[in-house]
């Protein structure tokens, strides 16, 4: 018998670069799939927690949650945030609905109390990362002297 109520739907990817765990996903996504999501990406947040971390997110194609992938995704950046993860770069690529899978993300985001910003290319999101990141570690060290 599956441990899925459903199949999952949608795709991703998870990588570490330095600091910035890279996440690419391709959508719409299920709950399932988002459990799955969560479960591979705590391996590379053990990795990381410690110290400050961050996201990038490279959504592709439809970017809608539905209601309760929506609500597990909210948990699980709350969850996150407990481990280290101080900030999340998000590009849209070839999104349908843009401006509505924008507010979603940006309602996510602020209900999980993460702080957030959408780029149109890698190389800003992850320049705006690595200054999140130099923010976070400076503070971190005047707080433990």
């Amino acid at each position: 018998m599956s441990q899925f109520k459903f199949m999952p739907h949608g795709e991703f990817s998870v990588a570490t670069e330095g600091r910035i765990l890279v996440v690419r996903t391709v959508g719409p996504w299920n709950e399932e799939l988002i459990n799955l999501y969560s479960r591979t990406v705590a391996e590379n947040v053990e990795t990381l927690a410690g110290a400050p971390w961050a996201l990038l997110g490279v959504i592709s194609d439809e970017g809608l949650h539905t209601p309760d992938s929506f609500s597990a995704t909210v948990e699980t950046v709350r969850k996150h945030r407990t481990r280290g993860r101080i900030a999340s770069a998000i590009i849209l690529q070839h999104v349908s609905a843009r401006e509505i899978v924008r507010s979603m993300f940006s309602r996510l985001y602020t209900e999980a109390g993460e702080p957030f910003a959408f780029f149109e290319e890698e190389q800003s999101a992850c320049g705006w990362l690595s200054e999140k990141l130099t923010e976070a570690i400076t503070q971190k060290k005047r707080e433990s002297e």
